[in-house]
């Protein structure tokens, strides 16, 4: 499935919060998340554009690969496999028995709202202020709730949140 992201820096997270409110999102969850990225041994360069995730949200266990679709585009744009897992942990091993390296575990607190098929996410992440990621079906759609929430387009970030802010992660 092809979603397209992007990330707000510098956001004032209550009147985004009523923003999100006022054009019918809905609260999904409100909770800390934390998961393990994983890459081969032997290839350390091969998450320069390709992503896999062991992460859990509350009970629910996500493995997610995610690939870099056009990296002309001025959003992020990626192709992504999700799978259920019951078990954390179980998953965790599976990739380290297949000879992935697995990082340092990351945390974050996440206010995750919906509405029809775009998801808004609230992160905070150790000492990085709150920001604030949509992700889309289509650049359009992301220009279109973009402007119904009154984001300056010009303001975005694309990428990942390490690329964007490195400072924070030396």
């Amino acid at each position: 499935m092809q979603e397209i992201e992007l990330k707000f820096l510098d956001i004032n997270v209550e009147l985004i919060k009523n923003k999100l409110k006022e054009i019918g999102a809905k609260l999904k969850y409100d909770t800390n998340i934390e998961w393990y990225t994983f890459i081969k041994k032997w290839f350390s360069s091969w998450t320069k554009d390709k992503y896999l995730r062991v992460r859990k949200i509350n009970q629910k266990v996500e493995i997610t690969f995610k690939w870099k679709v056009d990296k002309n585009s001025k959003m992020t744009s990626r192709e992504e496999v999700e799978y259920i897992s019951d078990n954390y942990e179980n998953s965790i091993l599976l990739f380290e028995k297949l000879w992935f390296k697995k990082s340092s575990p990351f945390k974050k607190h996440r206010i995750h709202f919906e509405l029809w098929n775009i998801h808004f996410e609230l992160d905070t992440k150790w000492k990085i202020p709150t920001y604030l990621e949509i992700e889309t079906k289509t650049e359009n759609d992301m220009i279109d709730i973009c402007k119904k929430i009154w984001l300056d387009i010009k303001d975005w970030k694309k990428w990942s949140i390490v690329e964007i802010l490195p400072e924070y992660f030396s």
